[in-house]
């Protein structure tokens, strides 16, 4: 069987992706189509295993949390306003769901 998921991911998830995607084995990584992370504190950490033309990652040079300090304020809670860019980046990335 074969299936397609999609998750956004943000903020301390994104640090929380970058640790699981270290610990899968190559044979699930092969898997993963693409991956888009909004607010990453770890945004400067490739993810291992992973060809970085499949991730999109979208930190604002005002923020926070992208830059290291844990203030999850302004600029941090504005990502909303990058998902019609993203679901194009997404579209162009992995063709028909």
């Amino acid at each position: 069987m074969s299936y397609k998921k999609l998750t956004k991911i943000y903020s301390q998830g994104a640090q929380v992706t970058h640790k699981t995607i270290d610990k899968l084995p190559p044979n699930v990584k092969s898997h993963i189509r693409a991956i888009v992370v909004f607010g990453d504190p770890f945004k400067d950490k490739a993810f291992n295993g992973v060809n970085p033309a499949i991730v999109h990652t979208e930190c604002y040079p005002n923020d926070m949390v992208c830059n290291g300090l844990p203030l999850p304020v302004g600029a941090h809670n504005e990502y909303d306003k990058q998902v019609p860019a993203v679901t194009d980046w997404i579209a162009k990335t992995l063709g028909p769901l």
